[in-house]
């Protein structure tokens, strides 16, 4: 375990030095590029990771591998009317969204009320991405039946909200810590 987090170290350090020499919109050696030419972003992942080339003019997404569903996904919502002025309004419009739509819902044994399987962790955690403002949420819930926990991460650029979403089954969430600090550490607008 120690030669794995000494090799991760030396890892996160070797490619901060290498990002300074590189020409924007090119990989950091050991990464590729997830994000599509419609992108106005680059959201570099790991070389083995498998990017999804079906999203690319959506979005862009990729995940572990074969064998860990792990996920990463990078999408831009246009706030074309103004309704959310700040990151936090566009989160209580999108979390009750997600909490309405998207999680099963199971009635409570002891009251007999339907509700919903989502489970917010952090709220609104104030962090840098690349240098960039944003705002961290952590939840779980169910989805067709399977317990997924997720991290997301919103930063506000002009009119659009860029969602980074991590998608994980809770056994495997933490394992892709090193590999997430390297995604948003190299994460850039073109």
């Amino acid at each position: 375990m120690k030669k794995i987090l000494c090799f991760a170290l030396i890892l996160v350090t070797v490619l901060s030095f290498t990002a300074c020499s590189r020409e924007a919109g090119e990989a950091p050696v050991g990464m590729k590029n997830a994000a599509g030419k419609a992108n106005d972003f680059y959201l570099y992942v790991p070389e083995d990771w498998i990017v999804n080339t079906t999203d690319r003019d959506l979005m862009a997404s990729a995940r572990v591998s074969e064998n860990d569903s792990s996920n990463v996904t990078m999408i831009g919502y246009s706030d074309s009317e103004n309704e959310y002025d700040s990151i936090d309004s566009y989160w209580e419009y999108y979390s009750k969204e997600l909490e309405n739509r998207v999680f099963d819902r199971a009635t409570d044994s002891e009251t007999g009320e339907e509700k919903s399987s989502f489970t917010l962790t952090n709220e609104g955690e104030n962090i840098l991405v690349n240098e960039k403002a944003a705002k961290k949420y952590e939840y779980s819930g169910k989805v067709a039946g399977l317990d997924l926990s997720y991290m997301q991460i919103i930063i506000k650029r002009e009119n659009v909200f860029y969602i980074f979403t991590y998608t994980s089954t809770p056994d495997l969430y933490s394992r892709h810590d090193t590999e997430l600090e390297m995604i948003l550490n190299f994460f850039e607008f073109k």
